[in-house]
This record gives C-alpha cells, structure tokens and sequence, in this order.
C-alpha cells in the first residue's frame, strides 16, 4: 500500500504538470484509459508484496535472534507478531561480514519507487511552477494572478509535506540499519509522522486556496440566526433568484438575514 500511495503522489505531480502545459494530454486520464492507471497500480501493489512476502518476511533464525528483545522492549512475543526484516549483511565464513544479495535485491526494489517517485514529483513540479510563472508574465488580470500564486504555493506545500512526513522517515528508517545506526528510541516517533501526511497535505491547501477558504467560512462560520444560500444572477445584476445556465452567470454567496 505504501509504493502505491507514493505512486498515486507522482501521478498526481504528473497531471498537474499536463494540464497546465499539455492540456490535450489529459486524455490519457479520461475514463477509457482508466483501466490502464488501474491496472499499472495494482501490479506495482502486487510486486511489493510478492517481495516482501517471499523475500523480507519471518525466518527462524531472526526470530530467535530478537525473541528476547521484543519482550522486553514492547512486551509483545514474537511469534503472534507479523513482520518483515531487513538484513544488509550476513556473518560469512571466518565471521566476516558479507552483503545479504538477496535482501539487497528485494529492497532495492521496494526503495527504488521512492526517489523514482520524488524525482518526477520534483522534475513535474518545477516544470508546472515554471509554466505558471510564464503564465503570470503575460496576463494582467489581478483575480487571475491571485489564483495563479495561491496555486504555485500550493504546489510547493504539496511537496515540502510529502518530503517531510513521507521520503525522509522512510529513508531514515530503511538506511539507518546499513549504516549500524540503532534507531530504537526514535522508531514510533519518526514512523509516526508517515499517516500524519494526507491530512496535513489538505489542510495546506484550503489554507492557501482563498476560494476553498472562503467556502469553508460559509458553511462554518456563519452568525446565529442567519443562514448561507447560493444565489444565482448575471453579472450585470445585483441579485437574481432564477438560475439561469450562461456562461454570463456567475455564483456568489450572500447572508441571508431572514432565515430564523
């Protein structure tokens, strides 16, 4: 589920790239291609767990190996716990220590999705940050540059947070053991900042977004004894009740100071 969740951040990094520069590319995304993305996201889920089931999964000698430390760190016995292990290096002939070339392989293909994917988040976001900067430099409309800004500092919060709460705990988590650095007073902390990330990832937007902020001061906040209604009218009027389906027509939110 995890390199499908990194997947799913890329291909969102992705779209946006296409719809700012290639719009015609969208196509790609309609519903009669839908079953491409599907499929693509189920053997990517498929192999991560073929991996990690046939490859990283309990053996004998690494549960008795961490039977007693398991105990007396969590209080958990060890054989009622599922888990995956990683072992970078074996003790060989001599007592040298060897690299475990089949864990290696099975981990660089669960870890090579995470620079892949933050890679073409990077890659895609610095092109779409480019093409509204473009953007900007030849419009004149002020509504116009607001909601361009706002959507490039949405840009960027939308990869600051995943870095944050998502590549780097991983990183840490998975490199720290090659480097024979021990993690245990800091594990659940920095595991935990991991499902923390789509929350926080949507909270950054409405907060930098004014249209979703604005929307969400109408339904939240409104006084006592008044209510929020949509009212529909033309530009060119001040307040029409009949909705009316033009182009011309435009929607806005106004107190309603009679509803009881």
């Amino acid at each position: 589920m995890y390199a499908i969740t990194l997947f799913i951040l890329a291909l969102h990094f992705i779209y946006r790239y296409l719809s700012v520069s290639r719009p015609r590319m969208l196509r790609f995304f309609t519903r009669r291609y839908s079953f491409i993305w599907v499929l693509l996201i189920v053997a990517i889920g498929a192999n991560c767990f073929i991996l990690q089931f046939y490859t990283l999964g309990p053996v004998p000698e690494v549960t008795e190996a961490v039977r007693a430390y398991i105990y007396q760190q969590y209080k958990e016995k060890i054989d009622e716990l599922p888990y995956n292990h990683v072992r970078y290096f074996i003790v060989g002939e001599g007592g040298k220590l060897e690299f475990n070339i089949r864990q290696l392989n099975a981990i660089f293909g669960l870890v090579f999705c995470l620079p892949a994917t933050m890679i073409a988040s990077l890659l895609c976001g610095l092109k779409t940050w480019s093409c509204i900067n473009n953007q900007l430099s030849v419009t004149a409309a002020t509504s116009t540059i607001r909601l361009q800004r706002q959507l490039l500092y949405a840009l960027l919060a939308q990869y600051i947070i995943p870095c944050f709460f998502n590549y780097i705990p991983l990183l840490v988590t998975f490199l720290s053991p090659a480097f024979f650095i021990t993690l245990d007073p800091y594990t659940n902390a920095i595991c935990s900042l991991i499902p923390y990330y789509p929350a926080l990832d949507g909270i950054a937007v409405i907060l930098i977004i004014k249209d979703y902020r604005t929307q969400l001061k109408c339904k939240s906040a409104r006084p006592s004894g008044t209510g929020c209604v949509p009212v529909y009218g033309p530009k060119s009027h001040k307040f029409d009740p009949r909705r009316d389906t033009t182009k011309d027509f435009k929607k806005f939110c106004k107190w309603d100071t009679t509803a009881s």
